[in-house]
């Protein structure tokens, strides 16, 4: 089965989890619900869980390559950072190699595992004044914060 799911209820963290290869349909669905997120007064933070996804199609990355070139200066305005949480080793490398050729990739980060993505989160959200939410990432996702 493949999917892209889009969660907002932390908003302004948003969790985009992807499955299998998605359709064409559920990503342009993805865009489209990016783009909403876009247009919202807050700046936010994107965690991308991709543990489960495959690489998308060609045709895939060329729309997506359009999309961001096309919204950049909202992008650019509005969102806050985003992580990828991948444990393929291929995935990983491409999004650090990318990372470095391109500008503006200083609040991007690639983990293996959810823990540190939301503990970037919180970072980047109490960053931008969000002291609430940040607070309740970090005590949900701090090792610390679970011992006795």
């Amino acid at each position: 089965m493949s999917d892209i799911t889009c969660d907002d209820s932390q908003w302004p963290l948003a969790l985009v989890r992807l499955s299998g290869l998605p359709s064409s349909e559920q990503f342009e669905n993805y865009l489209a619900q990016r783009l909403e997120w876009l247009h919202r007064p807050e700046r936010h933070v994107l965690v991308y869980d991709a543990r489960q996804a495959r690489l998308i199609t060609t045709e895939m990355r060329q729309r997506q390559t359009e999309w961001m070139h096309e919204h950049e200066a909202l992008r650019n305005e509005k969102l806050l950072g985003s992580a990828v949480i991948t444990t393929s080793p291929f995935l990983r490398l491409t999004l650090n190699l990318l990372r470095g050729l391109r500008r503006n990739q200083a609040h991007r980060c690639v983990v293996a595992t959810l823990p540190p993505a939301m503990l970037w989160a919180a970072d980047r959200l109490h960053e931008a004044g969000y002291l609430e939410l940040a607070e309740r990432l970090r005590l949900d996702f701090e090792p610390s914060a679970h011992s006795g």
